[in-house]
């Protein structure tokens, strides 16, 4: 499933692997990404302008979130929603 997500005055297309939920638990876990987006803002500048993709992929332990940047492809962020 791919959606875009508001983030500042552009928007970034996230990409849920392998998940099938309710429009409520969607809901939910688009909030936690944006607490999570603006807390790593306050440490890397490149949030909003030069993030070109979210991935979100189901794990054991939660959600894993990858955001991978247009600078640099090779470097990104991964973080953890629960």
């Amino acid at each position: 499933m791919i959606f875009r997500i508001p983030l500042g005055e552009r928007s970034v297309p996230v990409i849920l692997l392998d998940i099938a939920r309710p429009d409520a638990f969607f809901k939910e876990l688009t909030d936690k990404l944006h607490v999570n987006l603006n807390y790593i803002h306050k440490k890397d500048a490149r949030i909003p302008d030069e993030l070109d993709v979210i991935s979100i992929n189901a794990q054991p332990a939660g959600w894993e979130t990858t955001l991978y940047f247009s600078d640099q492809l090779e470097e990104t962020v991964t973080f953890w929603i629960h």
